[in-house]
């Protein structure tokens, strides 16, 4: 088994097979967030894609951004290798925006549990979605 991280940030989203596990409508959300992300990266499991991220700055001078997430069966099936690589990843990205913030679905415990592992810290659910936030300092 081979676990690759990617960066994809030159490529078009039309590259990407739409996922099956997801309704079209999903997909479509998937690539907006990828078209606005500054960069982008998928993660594979023996050239499959497993998951794809990118961060969203809201301006271009900004030291924050919005980091949204697809993942799929794969990345479980490999999750020791994913978290290894997850938090170098997460040091990569504070360099560039010391403050990552997003929102993580309420329900979704292992994703919970992953983000806290990474130094994320929750603030309270809003609808079906707890917002969160991981800072640089965290990783001094």
């Amino acid at each position: 088994m081979k676990v690759e991280i990617v960066d994809v940030s030159g490529y078009d989203f039309s590259i990407f097979p739409a996922q099956d596990a997801l309704t079209h409508e999903q997909w479509i959300i998937v690539g907006d967030c990828y078209c606005r992300s500054e960069e982008r990266f998928i993660g594979t499991a023996d050239n499959a894609l497993a998951c794809m991220w990118g961060l969203i700055p809201p301006t271009l001078m900004s030291d924050r951004a919005y980091l949204w997430l697809y993942h799929n069966e794969l990345v479980e099936q490999h999750k020791f290798a994913f978290i290894r690589h997850s938090q170098v990843q997460v040091k990569r990205m504070l360099k560039s925006y010391p403050l990552i913030v997003g929102d993580c679905v309420v329900s979704n415990r292992t994703g919970r549990r992953w983000l806290e592992w990474l130094g994320a810290e929750f603030g309270y659910p809003n609808g079906e979605f707890a917002p969160f936030e991981i800072k640089a300092k965290a990783y001094g």
